[in-house]
């Protein structure tokens, strides 16, 4: 007699162009792959995927833990479906499910707590980075741990109940701890090398030179994207237990 997996609902706030959906694939399959990097023969979860951004907004009954991703859309702007998504999340959070943000994740779940997001005074961090990771991640990462970032906008006001768990000289708030509840990181462990050539090839032309250039330049070097991963991995897991 089977056991019932637990669904972790992705909650897609954008979309690829057609071609990166076609050759990398999207959000829902990029998270699903970061979560069951280790473990491919006996998935941890089952996946729903709900396009928030389009009004295709979950109940809480629809999963039992949720992943929030990234967005070209800045967590500030007007749109009418950021107010449902972050009464969803405070809901969750109410109901005990766990929450995992990455980059615009990250930042809207900040917002939904009182935090602050906007536009980083120095810039664009594209590429390579490296990062100091804490709390849950302590033990489990490199000192220096190496991931690939893509973003302008950052959380620069913390949301009350949130500990910084990870920091680097340009993102003084890389990832954020709400107790056992929910964990957010900016970077993206979910891309890979290949993923972000492709993206600078397509969008490239959107973004300053100089960060274009040290963006191709920082790839190439190991990612720890599976040691974060399967931090992310057990945080879900713990909190459903």
């Amino acid at each position: 007699m089977s056991t019932r997996k637990p669904v972790v609902g992705i909650l897609e706030c954008g979309r690829f162009s057609e071609a990166m959906t076609e050759n990398h694939g999207a959000y829902s399959t990029l998270y699903a792959n970061m979560l069951s990097a280790e473990n491919h023969d006996d998935a941890a979860f089952d996946y729903r995927s709900f396009d928030v951004h389009l009004g295709d907004y979950p109940t809480l009954d629809d999963a039992d833990a949720w992943l929030i991703s990234g967005s070209r859309h800045g967590a500030y702007e007007d749109h009418d479906w950021i107010p449902p998504l972050e009464q969803h999340l405070r809901d969750a959070f109410e109901a005990k499910q766990p929450i995992i943000g990455v980059c615009f994740g990250h930042q809207i779940l900040a917002q939904a707590f009182g935090g602050k997001v906007e536009k980083f005074s120095g810039g664009w961090g594209m590429g390579q980075m490296q990062y100091h990771l804490s709390g849950p991640f302590e033990q489990r990462v490199p000192d220096s741990t190496t991931l690939l970032a893509f973003h302008q906008d950052q959380v620069t006001e913390l949301p009350q109940g949130a500990t910084v768990v990870g920091t680097t000289p340009h993102c003084q708030y890389a990832a954020l701890q709400y107790g056992q509840r929910a964990l957010s990181i900016q970077p993206h462990p979910e891309f890979d090398d290949a993923f972000v050539s492709a993206l600078l090839d397509e969008r490239g032309h959107l973004f300053p030179g100089h960060n274009v250039t040290t963006a191709r330049s920082s790839l190439g070097p190991p990612l720890d994207n599976a040691s974060v991963s399967s931090v992310l991995r057990d945080f879900i897991l713990q909190g459903l237990a």
